[in-house]
Parts: structure tokens; C-alpha cells; sequence
């Protein structure tokens, strides 16, 4: 009984650490795809906010506002966002291919992201830096796969000891 146990424990946790870095796997080959994706609905927040920037800076904005001071911090608002959406497409574009993940998680704009998220159609990339973090994603899968169940080991391994005694 007790190795039938062991048996059908050993299949259930190759099952799961298999299932875990299949996923993981799966997610870290869509990231290029989805950065990309990102970058593209960026480009389009970019040009809105140039858009807009004109058409308050010209148009009948600053006439119906009358107030400049009004005027001025509104103007300085819209500046300020298009600096940052512009700054964050530099960093995220001008990265390298192996860096471009760190650089997409640390400048990416969670609205933007979520948006882009609704619309992304997953791709199959066979690029090598696509490759790769797949790769390294089923890496990631079954050591987050042994980290889980840790400490369900050794908890089993140390009862073990302490009935064999």
C-alpha cells in the first residue's frame, strides 16, 4: 500500500511540476509578443497626448478657459504625461532584447498594460530571444514547482524520521 502511495504521489507531482513549467513556459514566450503589443498601444497614447497638447496650446481650449494661470497648469499637466509615456516607450524600446522584460516591468503604465492585455491575441514567436525565455520559463516553472512543495517535504521526510525512531 504504502508503495503504491509513494508510486502515485511521484506520478501526481511529475504531473504538477510538469503542468506549472508548461505554463510558465507558455506566459515568458508570450512576453515579447505582449511587449510589443504594449509598445504599439503606447505609440497611440503618445500621439493622443501630442494631440491634445496642440489643441490646448492653439485651439479654443486656452479662449475658453480665460484664465492663463488655469491655462498654464493644464498645459504643464498634459507636458508632464507625454514626458512620461515618451520616457517610458525610450527606456522600454532602447533596452536590450535580454533586458527589455526588466525594463517593460519597471516603466510599464498598469492602465496601458491592462488595455493592452484586453486585446492581446497570443502569437508564436520563434525568435531566439523567444526561445530562450521560454526556456527559462520552464526553469522557472519547476523551480516554483519544488519551491511549493518544499515544505510539505521535508514536514513528510522529518514525521518519517521521527516514526522510524
Amino acid at each position: 500500500m504504502v508503495f503504491s502511495m509513494r508510486w502515485t504521489w511521484r506520478k501526481l507531482d511529475s504531473l504538477i511540476g510538469t503542468a506549472t513549467a508548461t505554463i510558465v513556459g507558455l506566459a515568458a514566450l508570450q512576453l515579447q509578443a505582449f511587449i510589443y503589443a504594449y509598445l504599439q498601444r503606447l505609440g497611440g497614447h503618445i500621439d493622443e497626448a501630442r494631440l491634445s497638447l496642440n489643441t490646448i496650446k492653439t485651439g479654443s481650449v486656452k479662449q475658453n478657459l480665460g484664465e492663463t494661470a488655469l491655462h498654464d497648469r493644464l498645459v504643464a499637466n498634459v507636458q508632464e504625461r507625454l514626458n512620461e509615456l515618451e520616457a517610458a516607450r525610450t527606456a522600454i524600446s532602447e533596452a536590450a532584447i535580454y533586458t527589455k522584460p526588466a525594463s517593460f516591468f519597471f516603466h510599464m503604465d498598469i492602465d496601458i498594460a491592462a488595455a493592452t492585455a484586453q486585446n492581446f491575441i497570443p502569437a508564436v514567436p520563434l525568435d531566439p530571444p523567444s526561445i530562450l525565455f521560454a526556456g527559462l520559463g520552464i526553469v522557472m516553472g519547476w523551480l516554483t514547482w519544488g519551491a511549493i512543495k518544499l515544505p510539505f517535504g521535508l514536514y513528510f521526510k522529518r514525521r518519517n524520521q521521527v516514526t522510524n525512531i
